[in-house]
């Protein structure tokens, strides 16, 4: 297959908003140009992904898997652009998960310090 990441950013687009006219907006280009994008995609998908109505879609069974591989697909290559921006700068990134209770007891220089 030879779909882009940016036709599957853009139909997570359209699932999200439901309106070709706003996925449009959102991804910044033209509704005609994300329509095409769409139809390409099916084309090379075998079939219609989503079911154009007046002013909105609905998922066929055929998008639905299709846009949950697509979520895996953009979060990794997500990771993977953030991997290359960390090895060029040389950092890391470090994700924290904190419960709500000591979250603003432990802000860090940005935020509130952890001593009164």
């Amino acid at each position: 297959m030879k779909f882009t990441l940016r036709q599957l950013g853009y139909f997570k687009a359209l699932c999200l908003h439901r309106n070709f006219g706003r996925a449009a907006e959102a991804s910044h280009i033209s509704q005609p140009a994300l329509s095409v994008q769409i139809k390409t995609l099916e084309d090379l998908m075998g079939g219609t992904l989503v079911e154009r109505r007046a002013r909105d879609v609905l998922l066929t069974p055929l998008g639905r898997e299709v846009l949950a591989q697509s979520e895996q697909i953009l979060q990794a290559a997500e990771t993977l652009d953030r991997l290359a921006r960390d090895q060029d700068s040389g950092q890391r990134n470090l994700s924290l998960g904190v419960i709500p209770t000591i979250a603003p007891y432990a802000a860090g220089p940005v935020g509130r310090s952890a001593c009164p």
